[in-house]
């Protein structure tokens, strides 16, 4: 069960699936655009917290790897996959086994196949998945609308990426507070 407070930080998995090259074009305007804002601010957040991230590209071959914009903030080299879940593939579900997290915290596109798979799939292998919705798209709004729907009709835990990223923090006493509110406030309007 879910803590209250929301995902610790020591019990969280951040996967980002599928931001590539061209795919990321494809999806609606308004997705990438909050996307190029929450999906930099989690990583940067995750490291800064030592939160483990793991990261996924759908057939790179075809569709690119992934884009510069999310790229230059991760870590890991990507995990390469031919199914739409990521637990098809056998070095992402290795990744989350070794990692002793009990949420999976999930941004990616597209909400309604790969990351819909991924979520369900996650559930059923005893996980506790966290959609970070702001972080999520499709091509199409109502794709996007649907799936998020569904997910939350079925247990799923939607939230924005500021929400979580003070979750993590848990306190303005966190030793990390600063860096976190700098890294919340960039690229803010007035």
């Amino acid at each position: 069960m879910l803590s209250e407070k929301g995902a610790r930080v020591e019990e969280s998995l951040l996967v980002l699936i599928d931001f590539q090259e061209r795919l990321f074009p494809s999806v609606d305007e308004r997705y990438r655009k909050r996307i190029l804002d929450s999906v930099p601010k989690l990583a940067k957040a995750a490291k800064i917290l030592g939160i483990p991230v793991i990261h996924t590209e759908q057939y790179p071959k075809g569709l690119g790897k992934t884009i510069p914009d999310i790229a230059k903030h991760l870590d890991t080299k990507p995990i390469e996959k031919s199914s739409f879940s990521c637990f098809g593939s056998e070095k992402f579900r290795d990744a989350v086994v070794e990692s002793t997290a009990r949420y999976l915290i999930i941004a990616g596109i597209e909400t309604h196949i790969c990351v819909n798979q991924t979520v369900f799939d996650s559930m059923d292998m005893g996980y506790t998945p966290i959609l970070v919705e702001d972080a999520t798209g499709s091509r199409r709004t109502s794709d996007h609308e649907i799936a998020v729907r569904k997910m939350e009709n079925n247990g799923v835990l939607v939230e924005s990426s500021e929400m979580l990223i003070y979750e993590w923090l848990e306190s303005a006493g966190n030793r990390n507070f600063k860096r976190i509110l700098e890294l919340v406030k960039e690229n803010e309007k007035d």
